[in-house]
């Protein structure tokens, strides 16, 4: 019960309400969450913390540098995101560019 009273007063420090942290420590009310997490992080390859999952396709595992984080971050969004919309400089060429759910239509080159 000595690392629930830790864990009770560092949710404490956070903000979170200390009695309500340690009933929770001491009782099994998210027991079923937990085992349920734990049972994703097994499928995923966990094997230690911190493990940190981004898009459920790319993982960091380990205490990494910030540019690793900012580097799996870029990539996923990059994956997720891969479009780069374009706007043209008038009103003519932005109402040309036409997307519907088969596809886009964007206004031709004019030399």
């Amino acid at each position: 019960t000595g690392d629930h009273e830790v864990l009770a007063a560092l949710a404490a420090e956070v903000g979170l309400d200390h009695n309500e942290a340690a009933a929770i420590l001491a009782g099994d009310r998210f027991t079923d969450e937990v085992r349920a997490d734990e049972t994703e992080g097994a499928k995923l390859g966990v094997q230690g913390v911190p493990f940190f999952v981004f898009d459920r396709k790319f993982a960091v595992s380990g205490a990494q540098p910030e540019e690793v984080f900012h580097d799996v971050l870029q990539k996923a969004w990059d994956e997720r995101s891969p479009f780069t919309m374009i706007s043209g400089s008038s009103s003519k060429q932005n109402a040309a560019g036409v997307c519907t759910d088969d596809g886009c239509e964007l206004p031709s080159r004019e030399s």
